[in-house]
């Protein structure tokens, strides 16, 4: 997978930078009554800023928008504030009724709730693309604009895909707002969570973000975890044996460990577990 990040020009890669995401997708709830082919008004796209700072969907090139299997335009002058959720729909949330209805299913008692809708097309039930690009200039005057990607999902309703969030009732959302979008790893299935950003561990808390060798040849590894779970870094070279290298509280979510002794070995394997 591959990240914006700073540039770390003969040294590893620095960590993810925070982004708006795409961080829950419900792509095909169960059929009703009034539509029993397929039940695309409860659908939803649910976008969170993860940075800590508000982000414009906006720039002088024009709005930022939803591009793959449906499509979408973001009103002028919205501005998410950090740590805040959006909500795209697949009607007019003019509609009352139907705003209503959609409110009431999913437990959206706030009304400041940002909820943006109609966009065009459907979400697709097995799989399908839905990404968040901003416009940019292009390189010659006059030439279409070019769209630059922010986050990108291309889901599926099979394995690696969790897979009981077709036509279940139940959603795919995001683990983490720093792993890629693309990787299955990264998506559980739960209940709706509309409008709500639910920061849940992996099974076990803690998930690398980054390897790399330093210039040195010392082996850097990045992961992040939950907040006050200690974390035990191994290495083995033989995936039977394992010595730990070190163990210390995740204080601020995310761990940088350089590995000074990976020049001795001409083969190492390393894994991270929680210390219970």
């Amino acid at each position: 997978y591959w990240f914006a990040m700073d540039p770390t020009r003969e040294s590893a890669n620095a960590i993810p930078l925070a982004r708006v995401v795409i961080s829950e997708l419900m792509y095909h709830q169960p059929s009703v009554s009034t539509n029993a082919t397929d039940n695309t008004l409860d659908e939803y796209i649910e976008l969170f800023n993860a940075t800590p700072a508000s982000v414009n969907f906006f720039n002088t090139n024009g709005v930022w928008r939803i591009d793959g299997g449906v499509k979408y335009l973001f009103p002028t002058n919205l501005t998410l504030a950090s740590g805040q959720c959006l909500l795209v729909v697949n009607f007019d949330p003019t509609n009352a009724p139907v705003l209503a209805a959609f409110r009431t299913l999913y437990g959206l008692t706030n009304e400041s709730a940002i909820i943006l809708g109609p966009y065009a097309g459907k979400l697709n039930n097995a799989t399908d693309r839905v990404a968040l690009e901003r416009p940019q200039a292009p390189d010659v005057s006059g030439d279409p604009l070019a769209w630059v990607m922010v986050d990108e999902v291309i889901y599926s309703d099979q394995t690696p895909w969790p897979t009981g969030a077709d036509g279940t009732g139940a959603s795919l959302q995001r683990l983490s707002a720093l792993g890629s979008g693309n990787d299955p790893s990264n998506w559980r299935v739960a209940a709706p969570a509309a409008g709500h950003f639910v920061v849940v561990p992996p099974l076990v808390s803690i998930q690398a973000i980054g390897t790399g060798l330093e210039s040195s040849g010392a082996f850097r590894v990045r992961f992040e975890g939950v907040a006050g779970v200690d974390w035990i870094l191994q290495a083995s070279t033989n995936l039977v044996e394992w010595s730990s290298l070190a163990t210390n509280p995740i204080l601020n979510g995310l761990i940088d460990f350089v590995d000074d002794q990976a020049t001795n070995y001409s083969l190492r394997f390393y894994r991270v577990r929680e210390d219970r």
